[in-house]
């Protein structure tokens, strides 16, 4: 059976993770110049599009943080493998992280662009089947008055839509 993609997503997430957390351990731990990239998973979760993803993305870079911070209290980390000093190391991972956390962010953006013109077309199309209607449609709140009416309810009913707005349908006999 196939694997659901919800579950590819995770291991995903938790494979970066692990690899960084790795990386991390291997290039000065807590002072690793690469330690902010673990801060970027939950992002990578946003970009999935669930809010799950999100929950779990936080959950595997703060756990690979905590982790790396227990071996390195523990002292069980080997030396760093950078050259010293590795400020340029630092200074361009941050740059490189600033620049991946604005992709992201335009792509959550461009994201929900697309699911806001996915909406307006669907209540586009929904307007004209009602407008073109020869029957009457109306839209209905919780409390069952009418929200919405199609300009059919002017022939059928004699009221034009906005009238019927705010009425509830045992009103109208």
């Amino acid at each position: 059976a196939p694997i659901a993609l919800e579950t590819l997503e995770g291991m995903s997430l938790g494979v970066v993770a692990v690899l960084l957390s790795l990386l991390i351990m291997l290039t000065g731990g807590l002072t690793s110049p690469f330690l902010v990239w673990l801060v970027l998973l939950p992002f990578e979760g946003a970009l999935l599009g669930r809010r799950v993803a999100v929950v779990f993305g936080g959950f595997v870079a703060f756990f690979g943080i905590a982790g790396v911070a227990a071996l390195e209290f523990a002292g069980r980390l080997p030396a760093s493998r950078l050259p010293e000093p590795h400020m340029l190391l630092v200074g361009a991972a941050l740059l490189v992280a600033i620049a991946q956390s604005c992709a992201m962010a335009i792509a959550a953006q461009e994201r929900r662009q697309a699911t806001d013109a996915a909406l307006e077309a669907g209540e586009a199309r929904y307007r004209f089947l009602a407008e073109s209607a020869l029957d009457m449609i109306t839209l209905h709140a919780r409390d069952g008055t009418i929200r919405l009416a199609s300009p059919a309810s002017s022939n059928l009913l004699g009221f034009a839509p906005a009238e019927l707005v705010g009425i509830a349908p045992a009103a109208l006999s």
